[in-house]
């Protein structure tokens, strides 16, 4: 048989770039699985490929490159676990254990500290119970500051993460329930904590990626998917249910069901950190770190270095 550099081509790029295995490639291409061992063995001995080793970049450099890049104060970068851990899965789990680590030295002596949603900062903040991490530095006050969205999924029940930071933090926790906001008594009621939001030291919260990519909460009013509102398909991502393009911010009707606070008040917070990873949300990370929605960004290594390549 010919062995053309046109067949150890497309028997090569079979390999290294489309996945296949040499089984499959032999069904493929109806050759025996032994001739394609060997075409693949040619195709690295004339050139055709070239495979290379290289070392990895230390942690710190890493941070260090992503810090620069994304003009952030601090980026904190977990190491991947799992050798084909690319899924999101995976990545959240790296991603909250090492977060369940670095956040009490970010959020020690911070008086004043703000929760929002996300299936990250929700599986940090359980992880941080998990292991029995404590900080009692300070006298804290945890809040949320997002309210409720209707729906069942614990990544969006702001009030249950607050309370589990709370019991970390061994400090004071305030709800509450935009569900009210219509009683005449709303405002005095949560007052106290709306007047901690004038104060916050610290807030911490997940990304979104595009509406269009993921399962995002429905309008409150109308019931309609966010997705279907004019405009907000072309959001690049949102951070406590507020969507944003590369020019900034947009305003959609149905956000003020959500009573969040506002980006003019979360830009004013000395700390804010972003807890957020996978390949689908390397536009919304650039975006929001350009638009100074974050200052301090926990990622996977994964995720750095494909922040990094773009």
């Amino acid at each position: 048989m010919k062995e053309d550099s046109d067949l150890l081509y497309a028997v090569a790029v079979l390999y290294y770039e489309d996945g296949l295995n040499q089984e499959e490639i032999s069904k493929r291409m109806n050759l025996s699985r032994p001739v394609v061992s060997r075409l693949l063995a040619k195709a690295q001995e004339c050139g055709i490929v070239r495979i290379s080793v290289r070392k990895p970049q230390p942690i710190e450099s890493l941070a260090a490159d992503l810090e620069k890049k994304l003009g952030v104060e601090r980026a904190y970068i977990a190491p991947n676990t799992r050798q084909n851990g690319d899924s999101m899965q995976y990545r959240i789990e790296d991603i909250s254990d090492y977060a369940s680590q670095v956040l009490i030295s970010e959020l020690r002596n911070r008086r004043n500290i703000g929760v929002g949603w996300g299936m990250t900062v929700y599986r940090t903040v359980m992880r941080m119970v998990e292991k029995s991490v404590t900080d009692h530095s300070a006298d804290h006050n945890v809040v949320p500051i997002v309210g409720s969205i209707g729906v069942r999924e614990v990544q969006y029940q702001v009030n249950i993460i607050v309370s589990l930071l709370a019991h970390v933090l061994g400090g004071s926790v305030f709800f509450y329930n935009s569900a009210e906001a219509d009683r005449k008594d709303f405002g005095k009621k949560y007052g106290e904590l709306f007047a901690i939001w004038n104060e916050l030291d610290a807030v911490l919260f997940g990304l979104g990626t595009s509406p269009l990519e993921q399962r995002i909460p429905f309008d409150l009013e109308s019931g309609i998917p966010v997705q279907s509102i004019e405009g907000v398909k072309d959001a690049v991502g949102d951070i406590l249910g507020q969507f944003f393009t590369e020019s900034g911010m947009m305003k959609c009707s149905w956000e003020d069901g959500y009573l969040g606070l506002s980006i003019e008040r979360l830009r004013k917070v000395n700390r804010r950190i972003c807890l957020c990873g996978g390949s689908e949300k390397v536009r919304s990370i650039m975006t929001a770190a350009d638009l100074g929605l974050f200052n301090v960004l926990v990622t996977d290594s994964r995720t750095a270095e494909e922040i990094l390549r773009s």
